[in-house]
């Protein structure tokens, strides 16, 4: 898999092993805190999920989706990749039957959206093999963002012997307090502007048709190379 933002936006997932401690333990981590401990979460994992992963690949999917659920901000991802479809203005310039219709097509955009992140990072996952990841660590300003729950940027870096690859999630707060990924940052690739480049285009292409760009999502962003585009802006050591 080439994709080598899989292996690294998957490092800042976290494995919760219950709902109920879940739910307290996410909301006392600080977003820098969070990512720490999804990376040393799933260094652990990689070596179980290769050796299974080509015998059954959905235990793996099945696996990567309990762990996405409750980190990643997945409505507010696509709406963002929806650019000014996603926005409130534009549904309230449509219609009663045309909000109904436009409803049923998010719902099945945001699940279409997600499947697809799923398998690519699931993926992505298995390449890695050693690199040495490290986070930096909280600033006096991100701490007073922090304290007033709005956006903070966590930096991570990756280094494997050949480049070094600089990573900058944005992280918000969801209504219950827990950080949540928002967007990532890959050098100087916005991984969601690009998904919403594509979005705009496949609109574009299918006559502004949500329903056909829905279905083809998938098929059209599965080869999306950000190791390519990283490349150019990778700092070499």
């Amino acid at each position: 898999m080439k994709n080598f933002l899989s292996l690294i936006l998957f490092t800042a997932f976290i494995v919760l092993p219950s709902q109920a401690w879940a739910e307290k333990a996410v909301a006392t981590l600080s977003p820098h805190e969070r990512i720490q401990q999804a990376t040393d979460t799933l260094l652990k994992e990689i070596p179980a999920a290769k050796s299974y992963f080509d015998a059954d690949p959905e235990r793996f999917f099945n696996a990567v989706d309990v762990v996405l659920s409750p980190v990643v901000d997945f409505k507010a991802f696509t709406r963002s990749v929806m650019g000014p479809f996603g926005q409130r203005n534009y549904y309230a310039s449509l219609s009663s039957e045309q909000r109904g219709e436009f409803k049923t097509n998010y719902r099945a955009f945001v699940a279409t959206f997600k499947k697809g992140l799923i398998r690519t990072y699931a993926k992505g996952l298995l390449v890695f093999d050693g690199q040495d990841i490290s986070i930096a660590p909280a600033t006096e300003a991100d701490i007073a963002l922090i304290a007033q729950g709005k956006a903070v940027t966590v930096v991570q870096t990756i280094k494997s012997t050949a480049d070094t690859y600089t990573l900058r999630y944005k992280m918000m707060p969801n209504k219950k307090g827990e950080w949540v990924l928002r967007n990532v940052v890959l050098g100087s690739i916005n991984v969601g502007k690009l998904y919403q480049n594509q979005f705009l285009s496949s609109m574009k292409s299918h006559n502004d048709d949500f329903s056909v760009v829905i279905k083809s999502w998938i098929s059209e962003t599965k080869d999306t190379d950000f190791r390519a585009e990283a490349k150019k802006t990778a700092v070499t050591n």
